[in-house]
């Protein structure tokens, strides 16, 4: 029950998803799927469940969730390139966000920490899309972002004592501006690559 059937749940899906890669099953890759639709609602379930942990990452939901999470993005990179793959691992990567908040939300300055946490996930997401040249990362590290713009903007106002507010609004205004500055700099470095190629 609970937690030992979650972590059972989310071990099984991923003990198939590695058969399917090496065996080819049709038949347990479709089990595999709707054993993580399961699991998806299992972690659904607790994240927006009302009880909270006294004490972060180290209580025996957030282990569970922190598994099914891992299980869902190992999963996704033993799925062929294409669609599925790609939802597989925004799930994973959303779930973690809410994992996060979950996690920290009680604690005293815990919506301080879980801005800070999502805005150093979102850069280096957005910087390694960018240095790798790929889009699915880049525009998951956007979408990050956005998220931290949007809560620093509608919970942090409200519910952050105002020393963090002021130090979060100057640290992510620096942050931004110097993305600004290196999106520039790799915008003229690759149009002068690009006329020297010519």
């Amino acid at each position: 029950e609970g937690n030992a059937q979650h972590l059972a749940i989310a071990t099984e899906a991923l003990v198939l998803r590695l058969l399917c890669r090496r065996t080819n099953l049709y038949v347990a890759s479709i089990v595999s799927h709707g054993l993580y639709s399961i699991v998806a609602l299992l972690l659904l379930r607790d994240l927006t469940g009302t009880s909270r942990p006294d004490v972060p990452l180290f209580n025996t939901t957030g282990i569970t969730m922190l598994w099914s999470i891992a299980t869902i993005l190992v999963a996704a990179l033993n799925l062929p390139r294409g669609g599925l793959r790609r939802f597989y691992v925004y799930a994973a990567h959303f779930m973690s966000m809410a994992w996060v908040l979950h996690q920290f939300s009680r604690l005293s300055n815990g919506q301080a920490i879980v801005t800070m946490i999502w805005g150093v996930d979102g850069v280096t997401l957005l910087v390694v899309g960018l240095r790798r040249a790929n889009r699915y990362l880049r525009t998951l590290g956007l979408v990050t972002l956005l998220a931290v713009v949007g809560k620093l903007f509608l919970v942090d106002l409200a519910s952050v004592p105002a020393i963090w507010r002021i130090l979060l609004f100057i640290g992510f205004g620096a942050v931004f501006l110097a993305l600004s500055y290196w999106f520039m700099s790799l915008d003229r470095s690759r149009s002068s690559a690009s006329r020297d190629a010519e």
